[in-house]
This record gives structure tokens, C-alpha cells and sequence, in this order.
């Protein structure tokens, strides 16, 4: 697989890289939120991971 790029579910680990492009206000500026606060990217991963988590999904 050498070469290709795999989209994976959101991990507990990852909050840092989020972090990175949600708290950067060039990356978000035509967002209804942001620039985020570490609070926030938290927030934001324990949401995702929970929709994750559903046998049937809507959200992705």
C-alpha cells in the first residue's frame, strides 16, 4: 500500500494534529466556528468518536 493515503476513523490520540487546522483561523475562516480553543478540539473528538461508535450511522 505503499503510496496511498487511508481515511480512518477519529482516535483519542489524534486531538493534537486536529488541533492543529481547527485552532487555525486561516483554515476556518469561513466557518461558522472557530478559530478552536483546546477545549473545543476535545469537544469535538469525543462527538466524533461517539458517532463512531453507533451501529447505524448519520453522521460522518
Amino acid at each position: 500500500m505503499e503510496g496511498k493515503k487511508i481515511i480512518r476513523e477519529y482516535r483519542y490520540e489524534d486531538i493534537n494534529e486536529v488541533h492543529k487546522y481547527l485552532s487555525d483561523s486561516d483554515v476556518v475562516r469561513y466557518m461558522e466556528w472557530g478559530p478552536n480553543e483546546i477545549k473545543d478540539t476535545k469537544n469535538f473528538i469525543d462527538d466524533a468518536i461517539q458517532n463512531q461508535r453507533k451501529k447505524e450511522k448519520n453522521i460522518y
